[in-house]
């Protein structure tokens, strides 16, 4: 027996939530590149701080939505499917999100001529 499809507004949150951790990583790293000249001529980190904290934040932003989803799985639609993007969104995002953090390590450390 087939199940309903699911609406397209949920299938669209759950594919958001699956590439908002990748996207953050990706925003992050071409963000603080773009950034450190600036960051070298003032001689301060802010705004490399300010890119970190903002994509980490972005990659985690996922996660209560995925857990909610996940959740909900066996009420509309694909639950195999469902489920399955879901932990693989959790998944990503937990990555994600360290990979980020990792990024602050240099700006800690180095000054921000050297990062």
């Amino acid at each position: 027996m087939m199940s309903k499809p699911p609406s397209a507004r949920r299938l669209a949150r759950q594919w958001l939530v699956l590439l908002l951790p990748p996207v953050a990583w990706c925003t992050a790293l071409g963000a603080m590149f773009s950034v450190t000249d600036e960051s070298c001529t003032r001689n301060s980190h802010a705004a490399l701080w300010t890119i970190v904290g903002l994509c980490v934040l972005l990659a985690a932003a996922g996660v209560p939505v995925a857990w909610r989803e996940r959740r909900q799985a066996g009420e509309e639609g694909d639950v195999d499917r469902t489920r399955f993007m879901m932990e693989l969104a959790l998944g990503l995002s937990a990555l994600f999100t360290l990979i980020v953090a990792m990024n602050a390590i240099p700006i800690l450390l180095l000054s921000p001529c050297r990062t």
